[in-house]
C-alpha cells in the first residue's frame, strides 16, 4: 500500500490538533469515521480537481474534518476554499469550530486563517433602499446622523397601515425594522443581514430595506456605497481563505449560469468546494430554476413599471397598463382552461400551453421594458432601483414564456392551481450538467463583474462571455448524513459514494427498531378496502390504524417522543388523538400549533410528544430523555408529480432503462433517504438510546401488501443502523418496560 501523501498527513495532523483544542483534552483523537473522512478529503484535493461523495452519519464530526482539509489547503498550499451548508444551524457549527482549526493552523504554519460568511445580496440591508422607504413615509433624515433618523422613525405619527416600496405595510411591523436598519449603518463591522434582526417581519417588509443585484444601482452611482453592507461582506469574503455560504447561492449560480461564487471576479478564485447536507443541493438547483407564469406575477410587473416611471400620469405607460389588463385576462383564461383540461397538472408533450397568448404576451412585456428604459428618472435613486427591479422581472418572464411553450427532456412543465390562482410552472430537473459546468468547474476566465443574487434570475444574455475559456476544475466534495442512491450522477460528480462508520454504534446496539406487521387478518381488514373482490391497501384506513397503535406506544413510553407523518392531514389526525388519549399525562405539540417555539417547547418538556411532517425530518433534535421513541407512519414517498416524473423520463433516456428502474433512482431513492433521516432523529448524541417504529408493513416481505423487492431492499437499507429489529409490537412494549434495554 502506497504511503500517505504530505497533504493527507498534514490534514490528519491539523484535525487531531483541532479536536484536542476544541475538547480541551491534550491526548484526544479524532473519531474513526472522522479521520477516514478527512483523509479522503485530502486525497480528493491531491491533486486539485478530484471528486468525492461521503456518507458520514450524524456525529461523525464533518465540520472539523471539512475545516481541517480546507485549512491545510490554505495554509500549506495557498488555496482558497468554499464550504456550503443548507441550514443556518450547521453554518453556525462551522463558525464555532473555525477558531479551533485556526489555532491549530497558526501553531503549525504560523498562518492566520481567515474565514468569512457569504450570503446573497438581498440578505443584507441596503442603506439607499432603507432611506428611500423612510422618505416615502414622510420622515426626513435627522441632522444628528443615523441615531437621530432612527429616533424620528420611532416618534413619527403613522397610520396603522402605510404605503411604501409600492406596497401596503403594517406600521407596527415596518417601523421597528426601519429604525433597526438605519442604526445598523453606524458601524461598518455590523453585519446588517436578515438573520440578525430579532423582530417580526415578512419578506414584504424585508424587501423595503434590501435590494437584489438587479435592483442595485451600483457602487459608482450609489451615494451611500461606503456603508453598503453586501459590498462590505464581499470584501471580507474576498480576503478570506475559507468562505462559508449556503446552498441557495450555489443553486442560483448553477441554475442561471451566473458566477455568484465560483468565478466571481470580486471574490477571486477558489480551488476547492465542500458541500455539507449535500443531498439537498440538486433539489435546491431545481427550485431556483423554477419559474411561474400567473396573473398575479404579471400584475406585479405592471406595478414595477409604474414605480420606475413615477406612478400614474405617463399617458403611454397608462395605456400600456390598460392594455395589459386585457392581455393578462386572456393569459389567465388560457392557463385556467389548461388547468381544467387535466387532473394531475401535467402538460402533454405536444401541447403549447400559451399557444393563443404567448406571442402577444411577449410583445407586451418587451414594450414595458422599453418604457422603463426611456422613462426612468436617472437622478432619482428610488426610480432607478424600481427600474432595475422591473427590467429583471420582465426579462425573466420573457424567458419563462419562451421556455414553457415546448417540451424538452430534462425540463418539467405543469399547470398548477392554488386557491383562485392558476399558473404554469417550468423547472429544470436534470441538473447534473449545471452543477458540473457552473460549480465544480470555473469557466469564468478573467470575466466581467458578475450578477450576484439569490432570488431573481438575471436577464438573458448577461452570462455570455467574450471568448470561450478552458474550464478550471475544482476539488468537489459532497458530504451528508444521508445520500440517495444515484446522488453522484444527479449532482454531476465523477465518483461513487463512500460510507463512513457511525460513532454511535453502541447507542444503536442499545436501541430497537420495530416494523409493524400487516399480515394478521384483523390488521389486513383495518388497513384495506375491498374492490371487485380484491383487498387493496388504503392510506386513509391505514392512518386510522396507525393513530390507535402509535398512541398506545406513546402511552407505554410515557410520551417522550416524535411522530413523523407522511401528510399534514395524517399528522393533525394523530395530534388530536394523542391529546385525547394523554388526558394531560403528557403534552402534545405539533407543527400546526401556530407557535414558532414549538420545537423548543418540546425539547424543554421531557415527557412531551411532538407531531410533524417533512418539515421536522431534518434538524429536529431532542436531547436525552426528550426523544426516546420515534414513530413513522409510512415511507415518505412523494406522490406522482410532474417534476419527479420528468426526472424519471430523463433517466430513462440517459441510462436506456425502463420506467420502473428509473423510478427506483427517483421516487424510491428519495423516499429511502427521507426515511433514514426520520429514523436518524432518535440517536443524536453519545448516550442516546430508544425505540423506533415504522408502521409501514409494506417494507417487509410479509402479508398481502408489500413494495416490490428492490424497493423493499432500499427501504430496509435505510434502517441498517439498527442491529436489533423486530416485527412484533410486544417486543416494543417489553423494551420500554425493561427500561430501554433489549429483552
Amino acid at each position: 500500500m502506497a504511503a500517505d501523501s504530505p497533504r493527507v498527513l498534514a490534514v490528519r495532523d491539523i484535525l487531531t490538533r483541532s479536536v484536542r483544542i476544541g475538547l480541551g483534552i491534550p491526548d484526544a483523537t479524532p473519531r474513526p469515521g472522522q479521520a477516514l473522512l478527512a483523509d479522503d478529503m485530502a486525497r480528493a484535493a491531491d491533486p486539485i480537481g478530484g471528486h468525492m461523495a461521503g456518507l458520514a452519519p450524524t456525529g461523525s464530526g464533518k465540520s472539523y474534518a471539512s475545516m481541517s482539509a480546507a485549512a491545510v489547503g490554505a495554509a500549506k498550499y495557498g488555496e482558497r476554499w468554499v464550504i456550503a451548508t443548507e441550514g443556518l444551524d450547521l453554518q453556525q457549527q462551522y463558525l464555532r469550530d473555525s477558531p479551533h482549526v485556526a489555532e491549530a493552523v497558526k501553531d503549525v504554519y504560523g498562518h492566520e486563517l481567515k474565514t468569512a460568511v457569504l450570503k446573497g445580496w438581498s440578505n443584507y440591508l441596503c442603506a439607499q433602499k432603507t432611506m428611500n422607504t423612510v422618505r416615502q413615509l414622510g420622515i426626513t433624515n435627522g441632522a444628528g446622523g443615523y441615531d437621530d433618523t432612527a429616533n424620528r422613525i420611532d416618534g413619527a405619527h403613522l397610520k396603522d397601515t402605510v404605503f411604501a416600496d409600492g406596497r401596503v405595510h403594517e406600521s407596527k411591523t415596518l417601523r421597528p425594522l426601519l429604525s433597526w436598519a438605519v442604526q445598523q449603518h453606524q458601524n461598518p463591522d455590523v453585519i446588517g443581514d436578515k438573520a440578525s434582526y430579532g423582530g417580526q417581519m415578512t419578506d414584504r417588509e424585508w424587501q423595503a430595506v434590501s435590494v437584489s443585484t438587479q435592483e442595485c444601482v451600483g457602487e459608482n452611482a450609489c451615494p451611500l456605497a461606503q456603508v453598503c453592507k453586501p459590498r462590505i461582506s464581499r470584501e471580507k469574503a474576498a480576503e478570506a481563505d475559507i468562505v462559508i455560504t449556503n446552498h441557495a447561492m450555489l443553486a442560483v449560480q448553477a441554475a442561471n449560469n451566473t458566477p455568484v461564487v465560483i468565478g466571481n471576479s470580486k471574490l477571486g478564485p477558489f480551488q476547492g468546494i465542500i458541500v455539507d447536507e449535500a443531498q439537498s443541493l440538486p433539489a435546491s438547483v431545481r427550485s431556483q430554476g423554477t419559474v411561474t407564469i400567473s396573473a398575479p406575477r404579471l400584475h406585479g410587473i405592471v406595478n414595477r413599471v409604474r414605480e420606475a416611471v413615477g406612478g400614474p400620469g405617463n399617458p403611454s405607460v397608462d395605456q400600456w397598463a390598460l392594455d395589459g389588463r386585457e392581455v393578462i385576462r386572456y393569459v389567465e383564461s388560457e392557463i385556467h382552461t389548461g388547468v381544467a383540461s387535466v387532473q394531475d397538472g401535467r402538460i402533454p408533450k405536444e401541447t403549447d400551453p400559451l399557444a393563443n397568448t404567448g406571442d402577444v404576451l411577449t410583445q407586451w412585456l418587451k414594450q414595458g421594458s422599453q418604457y422603463i428604459q426611456s422613462s426612468t428618472d436617472q437622478n432619482d435613486m428610488a426610480s432607478v432601483i424600481a427600474g432595475k427591479r422591473g427590467s429583471a422581472a420582465i426579462d425573466q418572464m420573457v424567458q419563462a414564456v419562451k421556455d414553457v411553450r415546448d417540451h424538452y427532456v430534462g425540463v418539467s412543465r405543469a399547470w398548477t392551481e392554488s386557491g383562485d390562482v392558476s399558473a404554469i410552472e417550468t423547472a429544470p430537473v436534470t441538473v447534473s450538467g449545471m452543477l458540473h459546468r457552473n460549480i465544480w468547474n470555473d469557466s469564468s476566465g478573467n470575466g466581467d463583474e458578475p450578477v450576484q443574487d439569490d432570488t431573481v434570475k438575471p436577464p438573458a444574455g448577461d452570462d455570455q462571455q467574450e471568448a470561450e475559456v478552458e474550464p478550471r476544475p475544482l476539488t468537489a466534495i459532497c458530504i451528508s448524513g444521508t445520500l440517495p442512491k444515484g446522488f453522484p450522477r444527479d449532482a454531476g460528480l465523477k465518483t461513487h459514494i463512500t460510507a463512513y462508520p457511525s460513532p454511535f454504534d453502541n447507542e444503536y446496539r442499545n436501541s430497537l427498531l420495530v416494523v409493524a406487521r400487516m399480515d394478521d387478518p384483523k390488521v389486513i381488514d383495518q388497513v384495506s378496502v375491498t374492490a371487485y373482490g380484491k383487498q387493496r391497501f388504503d392510506v386513509r384506513k391505514h392512518a386510522e390504524w396507525v393513530k390507535q397503535g402509535s398512541a398506545d406506544a406513546f402511552m407505554w413510553n410515557g410520551g417522550s417522543g416524535l411522530m413523523l407523518a407522511a401528510t399534514a392531514a395524517n399528522g393533525k389526525l394523530y395530534a388530536d388523538h394523542y391529546r385525547k388519549v394523554a388526558r394531560g399525562r403528557f403534552n402534545v405539540y405539533s407543527q400546526w400549533d401556530g407557535d414558532g417555539d414549538v420545537v423548543k417547547k418540546w425539547r424543554d418538556d421531557e415527557t412531551s410528544v411532538l407531531v410533524g411532517t417533512k418539515a421536522l425530518m431534518t434538524g429536529t433534535d431532542g436531547p436525552g430523555k426528550t426523544n426516546t421513541l420515534v414513530q413513522v407512519d409510512r415511507v415518505p414517498r412523494a406522490a406522482s408529480n410532474p417534476v419527479d416524473d420528468a426526472r424519471v423520463e430523463a433517466l430513462m433516456e440517459a441510462m436506456s432503462i425502463d420506467k420502473w428502474s428509473a423510478d427506483l433512482y427517483v421516487y424510491v431513492a428519495d423516499a429511502a433517504s427521507l426515511l433514514e433521516q426520520e429514523l436518524g432523529r432518535l440517536i443524536r448524541g453519545g448516550g442516546d438510546a430508544g425505540a423506533a417504529v415504522v408502521w409501514d408493513g409494506r417494507t417487509i416481505n410479509a402479508g398481502p401488501f408489500k413494495y416490490n423487492a428492490r424497493a423493499r431492499n432500499a427501504y430496509q437499507e435505510a434502517m441498517r443502523w439498527f442491529p436489533i429489529k423486530s416485527t412484533r409490537l410486544d417486543d416494543l412494549k417489553a423494551y420500554i418496560k425493561n427500561g430501554g434495554h433489549p429483552a
